[in-house]
């Protein structure tokens, strides 16, 4: 696994310009008081560039040769997994230095409260792609992986906007249900957080698992 790890890594680290803009704006959107759509903005380009690597393995009947190495097909899996929750610390950690720096320049004053649910949010975010766009990858390949990941996305929107007109035709008070979650205890949302973002990776691992071991090269 090690050797997988370090290879993801190198191939990521070719990407540096990407890598370079993604960090800048980042920078720009904590600096100018955006924190959460910040940090959430990193974590989630950095996701991407897992898939991407799958994407590479896939080239050119790479995923052939690749598994003729004493590499199992779930060793594989659980590698991009991990390489995935390696690269959300590194833009949460590398997130947070930002903060600090702005916070002790005076330049934005961020409520612990901001900082908190920036954090928070770009966890969830990152975890909730990489859950759903690591099994559809690995199952339908680059072309069609994408496909299904805008069509799933679509949908999403679709119906969310819709619950949205449901809930404001029916004269729904979402804030009585919203506002217990605003009161909890931060230590008590972060660990709820923690646990559907692991929840979310383990389930889509399984799934993944079963798509690779059924896979055909």
């Amino acid at each position: 696994m090690k050797g997988l790890l370090i290879k993801d890594l190198k191939l990521i680290m070719t990407q540096k310009l990407l890598i370079f803009i993604v960090g800048g704006v980042s920078c720009y959107l904590l600096v100018t008081g955006k924190a959460e759509f910040g940090m959430s903005y990193m974590a989630f380009i950095l996701a991407i560039l897992v898939i991407n690597t799958i994407n590479y393995d896939d080239h050119d009947n790479g995923m052939s040769f690749l598994l003729t190495f004493p590499i199992s097909r779930k060793i594989y899996v659980i590698e991009k997994y991990l390489l995935g929750m390696i690269l959300i610390a590194a833009a949460m950690a590398a997130g947070s230095v930002v903060l600090i720096i702005v916070s002790s320049a005076k330049s934005v004053d961020y409520a612990p409260q901001e900082w908190f649910g920036a954090g928070v949010g770009s966890l969830l975010s990152a975890s909730v792609f990489l859950s759903g766009s690591l099994p559809l990858q690995l199952k339908y390949g680059a072309e069609k992986g994408r496909m299904v990941m805008a069509t799933v996305i679509i949908c999403a929107g679709v119906a969310g906007y819709t619950i949205q007109q449901v809930v404001k035709a029916a004269s729904i008070d979402v804030s009585a249900v919203v506002e217990p979650f605003l009161q909890a205890d931060a230590i008590k949302v972060a660990a709820a957080v923690c646990i559907l973002a692991i929840g979310l990776l383990a389930l889509s691992y399984v799934i993944s698992v079963a798509i690779m071991k059924k896979k055909q090269f």
